[in-house]
């Protein structure tokens, strides 16, 4: 499994950045900008809902690792100053990805993986890119 840690989340109404303001995106205080994330998506889960499935790149990843290697912190993940999901920390999120599930749906968790990462995901395969 790539990810490590499934956190529980409650969509809030988060609003893009008004112009000209950047976006802020930090978990457990660590601020995340949009050039430590490699991807950021929707994901249908088996309860008809949506996850949203983050992935960063190496460098982001080993902090990210680092700073969750205590059990019962909790890790507030923030948005735009608005705190979407404050699980505790289960176990080190290593490997880069993590998730965090909500009562929302895909079209939401699309959105939300839009304003965390500032572009759209990533193709599922090369094939997807190929006219």
């Amino acid at each position: 499994m790539a990810y490590r840690l499934l956190f529980a989340a409650v969509l809030m109404a988060i609003s893009p950045p008004a112009f000209g303001q950047a976006r802020s995106f930090s978990v457990g205080g660590m601020a995340i900008a949009e050039t430590d994330i490699v991807d950021a998506r929707g994901l249908p889960d088996a309860a008809g809902n949506a996850l949203l499935q983050v992935t960063l790149d190496t460098l982001a990843a080993e902090r990210l690792a680092a700073m969750t290697q205590t059990p019962g912190q909790e890790l507030p993940i923030v948005l735009n100053g608005d705190t979407i999901s404050t699980p505790v920390i289960r176990e080190p999120i290593t490997g880069g990805t993590f998730v965090i599930a909500g009562q929302f749906t895909l079209a939401e968790a699309d959105r939300l993986a839009k304003l965390i990462s500032g572009k759209d995901p990533l193709p599922d395969s090369l094939e997807d890119d190929v006219p």
